[in-house]
């Protein structure tokens, strides 16, 4: 089936330049020169660009789409999840039936004494939340110390991960400074 284009590809490219902002991106450079790719479909593992070009996919199970592209039966399941409940934060103590049978489906498989999740979005809010978590124990075994001064002396860190957007592990990773160079 073709693709019926909304807008010429020239003016998406414009478009993007302008108001889109790139996370990790540097800002200089895209208001130079705008998105290096724009994507406009997706099946499987492929992805498809404005021009037909094909690309094996690399980075969107970063966050989302570790399943690949046009899947319908995970397209259903989640058309009947949103039917019933599209979203419910689980903030101040909110839950809800979905969450709490996927959390003891992976206390089920997980290893010995580690049977309670903490449900994110992505590797960056699962790291910050880490960081924080690992801060909070500190404060619960009487050793407030070993969250204060040097507080990320017992993080290591990859020079090149990718799971850093937030503050706290950007920090302590080198993903800022090497995007920003």
């Amino acid at each position: 089936m073709a693709h019926k284009a909304l807008h010429t590809d020239k003016d998406l490219l414009k478009k993007d330049q302008k108001h889109f902002l790139h996370p990790t991106s540097n800002p200089k450079q895209q208001a130079k020169s705008g998105a290096s790719i724009v994507l406009r479909r997706g099946q499987g593992i492929y992805l498809e660009d404005i021009e037909g070009k094909r690309y094996i996919d690399g980075l969107s199970s970063l966050w989302n789409v570790n399943v690949g592209h046009g899947n319908k039966e995970l397209a259903q399941t989640a058309f009947e999840q949103m039917e019933t409940l599209a979203y419910a934060s689980s903030f101040k103590g909110y839950s809800n039936p979905s969450a709490i049978n996927l959390s003891e489906k992976l206390a089920e498989v997980a290893p010995n004494g580690l049977n309670s999740v903490f449900f994110t979005s992505g590797g960056s809010e699962s790291n910050d939340t880490a960081f924080k978590l690992s801060r909070f124990y500190w404060e619960q075994v009487g050793k407030p110390e070993k969250k204060k001064n040097n507080r990320f002396r017992t993080f290591l860190s990859w020079c090149d991960d990718w799971c850093a957007v937030g503050d706290a592990f950007t920090s302590v990773s080198c993903i800022f400074r090497v995007s920003h160079e």
